[in-house]
């Protein structure tokens, strides 16, 4: 009983190694697609600080204040867009990543069956 699994174990691992790499190579491809999209949402939000400091460098006077304070409705409808594109993109990031591991995991148990 013993032996034969370890007979079948053993069968597969020259498979092993083309799996292992298989799935590192998607692993680091998922991790720079992931690296890239936060990186995406880090400049938006450093590009967003910088532009309402210089705003509010800008403030001389009441109505300077006014205007700043009636455009920050537009800023926040902007920044809740950025962060709802952020979520799509990261929801699509795992779905792809959900699917190639289903592919590489079907064609693994073919492969060993």
């Amino acid at each position: 009983m013993y032996t034969e699994m370890f007979e079948k174990v053993l069968g597969q691992v020259p498979a092993a190694p083309e799996t292992m790499i298989k799935f590192n190579k998607l692993g680091v491809a998922m991790c720079e697609k992931l690296v890239h999209l936060q990186l995406d949402a880090y400049k938006a939000a450093a590009e967003l600080t910088l532009e309402q400091m210089k705003t509010v460098a800008e403030i001389n006077d009441t109505e300077s204040l006014m205007a700043f304070w009636q455009n920050q409705g537009k800023v926040v409808n902007s920044v809740r867009e950025q962060q709802e594109g952020f979520v799509k993109a990261l929801t699509s990031l795992g779905n792809e990543l959900n699917e190639e591991l289903q592919q590489v995991t079907t064609t693994v148990v073919k492969q060993a069956a």
